[in-house]
């Protein structure tokens, strides 16, 4: 029994695999670090916003354009009377990634600018501390 399971083969085999393993470990803890340090920004940022969390944004393809709408629950069409639009991006741009990025450029200067607006020293606070 002992040779076939115990040979050069199945012992690097073992040590490979235990190795990758505790790779995988430490990305996914790096990862799950850098998950809750940006929840507690966010966090942080919609409350002080005035945001509602049970606001669910929701990017819908409308005629072929990306559209960024906020609803109240899960929307069962695209004209669902739960959501509110947000952004709509020009026709030009068609369901490209720049239109993407631009949904969430919109989505992210609406919440900075309700956060501005409530409270600026809270937002200088949260960038040094991302800068650390």
């Amino acid at each position: 029994y002992l040779r076939i399971t115990l040979t050069r083969f199945t012992t690097a085999y073992f040590i490979v695999a235990f190795i990758h393993a505790i790779l995988l470990a430490g990305f996914q803890l790096g990862s799950h670090s850098s998950n809750r340090t940006a929840d507690a920004i966010l966090s942080r940022l919609m409350k002080a916003a005035e945001v509602r969390s049970d606001l669910i944004p929701v990017i819908s393809n409308d005629g072929g354009r990306d559209v960024l709408r906020l609803c109240d629950g899960i929307p069962s069409s695209s004209n669902d009377d739960r959501c509110e639009t947000i952004f709509v991006p020009t026709p030009a741009e068609g369901p490209s990634r720049t239109a993407i990025n631009d949904v969430t450029s919109a989505f992210t200067t609406l919440l900075l600018s309700r956060f501005n607006a409530v409270a600026s020293p809270t937002l200088q606070e949260a960038q040094q501390q991302t800068d650390l």
